[in-house]
């Protein structure tokens, strides 16, 4: 799915359909492909995000300012956020995994468990805030995004593997 659709989809879906039609809960993957060091100074300068912990040297914590997200930046793909190979439709999980560990270097992973809430918001309309947010800024460095999640718990199956958003 392009990127633009899936923002206008996003923008439109009910809260509680956010799960299931367009992927939005917690450990929610962001592949980038980009000098960790630019992700990392994008965030530090931000004003929308805050640093708050370095776990383990390399992972670097930030809490959005609104409430509700916290987030975790990492200079590997997560295991756990890579389209999973299904044995139902091998050829086609095959494909975009692949093509998720050859395309993208570095995951952000988005979680809603920050003790400041955003007052009146759903956990997972905050989760959608921070990925318009981020997209924004993709969108204006042209950097190569993926959202390995965006298929939607509804459509895993059978997997729609044409819902996952690739930008460019």
């Amino acid at each position: 799915m392009e990127l633009e659709e899936y923002l206008e989809r996003l923008k439109i879906c009910p809260d509680e359909r956010l799960t299931g039609e367009l992927g939005i809960y917690d450990n929610w993957s962001i592949f980038l492909n980009l000098d960790f060091q630019r992700a990392l100074k994008h965030f530090y300068e931000s004003p929308e995000f805050k640093f708050y912990e370095l776990q383990g040297g390399d992972i670097h914590r930030f809490d959005f300012v609104p409430g509700t997200v916290k987030l975790q930046v990492f200079n590997w793909l997560a295991g756990c956020g890579l389209t999973q190979i299904n044995k139902d439709n091998l050829e086609e999980s095959t494909f975009h995994q692949n093509r998720q560990k050859r395309d993208y270097n570095m995951t952000i992973m988005l979680h809603p468990y920050q003790k400041k809430k955003i007052e009146g918001i759903d956990l997972r309309r905050a989760l959608v805030m921070v990925v318009e947010n981020l997209s924004e800024w993709v969108v204006s460095e042209n950097i190569p995004l993926c959202f390995p999640d965006s298929i939607g718990r509804d459509y895993k199956k059978p997997r729609d593997y044409s819902r996952i958003v690739y930008f460019p």
